[in-house]
């Protein structure tokens, strides 16, 4: 998660998450400037590059923004 950018090392003993999962939504549309990343439109939602359940993680990186149209089309 700290290569990832979704946590940070305070000592070595302590690591504390950067994001709970609205703030992380709320970032990554930020990041992505609340547009579609497949088809331009606007997002209003966000999608797993590689999804949890097939080892992806939860960080920005793994992230992007899609419209609701999109994100019905890829599951």
């Amino acid at each position: 998660m700290v290569h990832e950018g979704s946590a940070v090392i305070a000592n070595p003993y302590t690591i504390y998450k950067l994001f709970d999962r609205r703030s992380l939504r709320r970032y990554v549309r930020k990041i992505d400037e609340n547009t579609c990343v497949y088809c331009g439109n606007k997002g209003e939602s966000t999608d797993y590059i590689v999804p949890p359940s097939d080892g992806g993680i939860r960080s920005p990186k793994n992230m992007c923004c899609v419209c609701m149209s999109c994100k019905k089309s890829t599951t």
